[in-house]
């Protein structure tokens, strides 16, 4: 908002010069903190998506992305607004005829800036037919300003939204990063600069008007009294349609209050409360005190600044946030206490409906099953500093990236994964939660900033929270993968072994190397090159090769062949055991062992060999289980999630097990009564496994695909809805109020 300086001297400045450079001044002081809520949204957006990437490559550009973001914003900011402010210097000159132009003077715009610029195309046209007529205003006072503006069209205008969207682009020119990352950042761009640019042209108006600059452009403008029902009403007309009764449910229900508009939130949900009422159907969540429902004939309403101001007073009164016996510590107790202090509490239509919609979202939040209970308790404390903002800024109904709408998200965000359990461990982020609830709470006076800065501390406190759970996730997934992988090497060189070798009559020595030192070479050549690799499939072939060789020869001739055969066969053994760095004295002495076999089969006469080596029939083992896994903290390996009966599984739960993606969290009951959170962290392909961890890391259950699916089937395992709480919340509110009102 407009600091008193500035709009000192936008009041009593009459030159035109100063006038723009109060209007400049504006800018600055108004785009600013829309730049740091964008970098701040920005900043959450490529954590999450970093955090949920499908591969290590996505995700290291994202962090590099917003690494490179943190470090430049102060620089971007600065150049922005810089090139914002050049922007008036410009508009107070005459426009340049242009002269011919030659072919010399003729360049190609690099495919790169044609692109970002297409980046902010929707979000410029879009804020351009939102704001027209206000900006067309603004554009007819500023041309009356300065003659040599007067045949520059709106686009030339410096408050334009592309011309703001071209400065944010130049500003950007310095970021080294691929075009992806950089449409993130302009979507962001487009919803919290471009998508919240019409208070500022409202106030830009103001300060023009106030210096007498054409204060009748609005009924000459664009839709002639369309326009001019834009400009914002005097108190004293106000105060004299509250005094007469009058209910101007046209404004009301289009989101009008006070003359601006503050998106569709609340003028439907308004809308939709008149509907409910003349239906004579009964609220189902909520009422005004019957102290405070007076006639509107009979007293002259009390405005929503002067009931903010009274829930202030009651905000900071000793004993406020429970303390003493008695204090109210919601919506209606607070009011109830106010009206029987005062005898009568009459709201006007506009703030009433702030009051019931207000308290249906907190009595529809406490019955949400997908927020724990600690978290519940949090957000309601909030009750009473929520609706001060909103009687005062009733865009929290309509804005999505309002910070106090975004504060309750994220705190039902973080503690999404909260169950009670092992508290002492989880406590740590609830604390610190539950500080920021109490800051606002004992603050009489909390406002849209201090809601941001609250904000801004929370992530700040989630992000080092969740930077710890993903280290201690990914080594659990690491060691789990890896894991996996030998358990399918051990299968799979057993299977071999006992196809090859099991029941078969061979010499002792050969049993010894090929137990001992082959069967590593199997598995390292599984592990490292799968089982379609030609190191493999030759691996495999040795066990027919070797027993083969060392088969007695029926004659001079099979002597021959023996002998032409066996330095490629131990030129094979050689290369295997140097490939998978299994060349070690023990090894070496029982391949010298099979070549002293082999030397006395080409030496004996066939009768003499066939006795050369002493026989023993193979028995393949199983592999000796891998060791339970462990945590960190050195706790048992998590239970795991038993085998469902095949027969009650459906095609259709397998599916939806599949879809769910990773980062879903879900609440099952731990056998004790208790009910338990977890989130699930990895898919194991090579085992069909899936894992489980809490909201710190550490692993909490293991199950396979088909017991997943059955428990989601069955409904023992329940997926917690991940989507922002408060849009939720009122998407619920409106459903119930279109079904109550007879229209849904």
């Amino acid at each position: 908002m407009i600091g008193q300086a500035e709009a000192k001297a936008a009041g009593t400045a009459t030159s035109p010069t100063a006038l723009l450079q109060a209007l400049a001044a504006l800018a600055r002081e108004a785009v600013l903190p829309l730049l740091d809520g964008m970098f701040a949204a920005c900043d959450g957006m490529l954590f999450d998506l970093a955090r949920t990437a499908a591969g290590t490559l996505d995700e290291q550009r994202l962090l590099d992305f917003r690494r490179e973001l943190q470090r430049k914003r102060e620089a971007i900011a600065a150049r922005f607004v810089a090139q914002l402010t050049a922007e008036f210097g410009h508009f107070q000159r005459p426009p340049v005829v242009p002269g011919a132009i030659g072919i010399e003077q003729l360049t190609l715009v690099p495919p790169e800036q044609i692109e970002r610029q297409l980046f902010v195309a929707g979000g410029v046209t879009r804020a351009r037919s939102e704001a027209h007529l206000l900006l067309a205003e603004l554009h007819e006072r500023m041309r009356s300003l300065s003659p040599a503006a007067a045949g520059v069209d709106a686009a030339g205008n410096p408050l334009d939204p592309g011309r703001i969207a071209q400065a944010f682009l130049d500003a950007c020119e310095g970021i080294e990063s691929d075009m992806k990352c950089v449409r993130l950042l302009c979507q962001q761009f487009d919803a919290h600069v471009l998508g919240r640019l019409d208070g500022f042209y409202r106030r830009s108006n103001e300060v023009l008007i106030d210096a007498r600059v054409l204060p009748l452009a609005g009924a000459t403008v664009g839709r002639g009294a369309t326009a001019a029902r834009r400009v914002p009403e005097t108190v004293a007309a106000g105060e004299q349609r509250a005094e007469n009764g009058i209910r101007d449910t046209t404004r009301r229900d289009a989101g009008f209050v006070g003359g601006a508009t503050h998106g569709d939130g609340f003028g439907e949900l308004s809308a939709l409360l008149a509907r409910v009422r003349g239906a004579g159907a009964p609220l189902a969540f909520a009422r005004i005190p019957a102290a405070s429902a007076e006639s509107f004939t009979d007293a002259v309403p009390v405005r929503g600044g002067e009931l903010a101001a009274l829930l202030g007073d009651l905000q900071a009164e000793a004993g406020w946030f429970g303390t003493a016996a008695g204090a109210p510590v919601d919506i209606r107790g607070a009011l109830g206490a106010i009206a029987a202090r005062s005898g009568t509490l009459p709201l006007g239509a506009g703030d009433r409906d702030v009051v019931d919609i207000v308290t249906l979202i907190f009595d529809t939040v406490a019955d949400d099953p997908n927020l724990p209970l600690a978290i519940q308790v949090l957000v309601s404390r909030l009750q009473l500093p929520v609706l001060r903002l909103a009687l005062l800024d009733r865009g929290f109904f309509g804005d999505r990236a309002h910070p106090a709408r975004q504060l309750i998200n994220a705190i039902a965000r973080a503690g999404r994964g909260w169950d009670g359990h092992d508290q002492e461990s989880q406590d740590a982020l609830l604390g610190q939660i539950r500080a920021l609830v109490e800051a606002l709470t004992a603050d009489p006076r909390a406002d849209r900033e201090a809601f941001a800065r609250a904000l801004q501390q929370l992530q700040e406190c989630v992000d080092r929270a969740e930077q710890r759970a993903i280290k201690l996730e990914r080594r659990t997934s690491e060691k789990a993968v890896a894991e996996a992988r030998l358990t399918a090497a051990h299968e799979a060189v057993h299977a071999v072994m006992r196809q090859k070798l099991d029941g078969r009559e061979l010499p002792v020595a050969l049993l010894g190397f090929l137990e001992n030192d082959w069967t590593r070479v199997l598995q390292l050549f599984f592990l490292r090159n799968g089982p379609d690799s030609p190191e493999w499939l030759d691996a495999v072939a040795m066990l027919d090769d070797l027993p083969r060789s060392l088969v007695p020869p029926a004659d001079a001739l099979g002597r021959g062949a023996l002998a032409r055969a066996l330095p490629a066969l131990h030129r094979r053994i050689d290369e295997a055991l140097e490939h998978t760095q299994g060349d070690t004295v023990e090894a070496r002495s029982r391949v010298e062992a099979i070549r002293e076999l082999h030397r006395q089969l080409l030496e004996s006469p066939a009768p003499v060999a066939a006795q050369v080596a002493p026989i023993e029939r193979a028995r393949i083992q199983p592999p000796p289980p891998i060791p339970s896994r462990a945590s960190d903290a050195g706790e048992a390996r998590a239970p795991l999630v038993q085998e469902p009966p095949r027969a009650v599984l459906s095609l259709e739960s397998l599916q939806r097990a599949d879809a769910i993606p990773l980062g879903a969290w879900f609440e099952f009951s731990d056998g004790n009564g208790s009910a338990r959170r977890c989130k699930l962290s990895a898919r194991i392909e090579e085992t069909r496994m899936l894992l489980f961890c809490d909201r710190g890391g550490r692993l909490l259950r293991e199950s396979s695909r088909k017991a997943f699916a059955y428990a989601l089937q069955t409904g023992t395992w329940r997926l917690i809805e991940d989507g922002p709480l408060l849009d939720r919340t009122l998407e619920r509110i409106a459903g119930n109020l279109r079904r109550q009102a007879g229209t849904g």
